[in-house]
């Protein structure tokens, strides 16, 4: 299932890293970093299948989105919103061609 939100993708990056082996299971001879980074890697390509409108969605129904009262159907974000919004619509596009 996908992420629904940032701090959601954050959580589950956290999990990989703390506990690589619920997800990549046997570190074999892999070094630590590698095992970790082998699960953070599968974390974000589970979550790279949104389409630019599921992510713009998404992006507006994070919980701390605000928009100001003259203007109900604006939402205020933050550059970090922005850039993470950005940067999923762009791999979501790109894997589509």
């Amino acid at each position: 299932d996908r992420v629904r939100s940032p701090f959601e993708l954050r959580k589950r990056v956290m999990f990989a890293i703390f506990d690589p082996g619920a997800s990549e299971g046997f570190k074999g001879d892999r070094d630590l970093t590698t095992w970790q980074t082998d699960a953070v890697m599968k974390v974000l390509q589970e979550d790279a299948g949104l389409t630019p409108e599921e992510a713009w969605q998404e992006l507006c129904e994070t919980p701390d989105i605000t928009s100001p009262e003259e203007y109900p159907d604006h939402a205020l974000i933050t550059i970090e919103q922005l850039a993470d919004y950005m940067r999923r619509a762009a791999a979501s596009e790109g894997s589509a061609e």
